[in-house]
């Protein structure tokens, strides 16, 4: 049976249509990214599939508030592999108990270092943490929706992917509604599947 792509088009139009009219209206300050990279880290792959106010932004702020030594994404492997395991960090340090999503979390970190590794060091003037997010802010301009594929990490994809570079600076922002990540991730999550097919 063919795909009849029309339907899906209008399913998708209808579903954004009911998700804007739960949005608030007044303005909210644009949101863009958090002050260093684990953090923005955490962001997305805690945000993905989550509630963001209830689940995601709670784990965030405590671990910002728990480790504020950890500024920069070398430290934070060094921090997650200090653990038995993944998983084992993420009870402890995130309150959280999903083996897939620690090993994620893990993934992703370990991607973006590697990206770290492939970047050029001059991001003018700036070094620590603000050089590494100026190199993370190229990185995400660089990089193309179909890289997402590249990753290498089971579990985070498209959406995830194309997320993680809204957090960065200098990234397109093109999806973002007034900053929020849960609204972000509802219209990307939204646009894959529809692409795919309603799969």
């Amino acid at each position: 049976m063919a795909h009849d792509a029309s339907k899906d088009q209008i399913r998708l139009s209808a579903a954004l249509r009911a998700r804007a009219a739960n949005v608030r209206t007044e303005a909210e300050p644009a949101f863009s990214g958090w002050q260093n990279a684990p953090l923005n880290v955490l962001d997305c792959v805690l945000s993905l599939n989550r509630s963001y106010e209830k689940f995601c932004l709670p784990r965030v702020e405590r671990f910002s508030v728990r480790r504020p030594d950890i500024r920069q994404l070398a430290a934070f492997r060094e921090l997650i592999v200090s653990y038995p395991s993944p998983l084992r960090f993420s009870e402890v340090e995130l309150d959280y108990r999903d083996e897939r999503r620690a090993s994620v979390l893990l993934g992703v970190t370990e991607y973006l270092l590697r990206a770290l590794d492939d970047s050029p060091e001059g991001a003018g003037e700036l070094s620590g943490t603000e050089g590494e997010m100026a190199r993370l802010g190229i990185w995400a301009r660089k990089v193309m929706p179909d890289d997402a594929w590249d990753i290498g990490v089971r579990g985070f994809a498209l959406a995830g992917f194309q997320y993680l570079r809204m957090l960065f600076p200098s990234a397109t922002r093109a999806f973002r509604f007034a900053g929020h990540a849960a609204t972000t991730n509802f219209i990307l999550l939204a646009t894959v599947t529809w692409h795919n097919g309603g799969e």
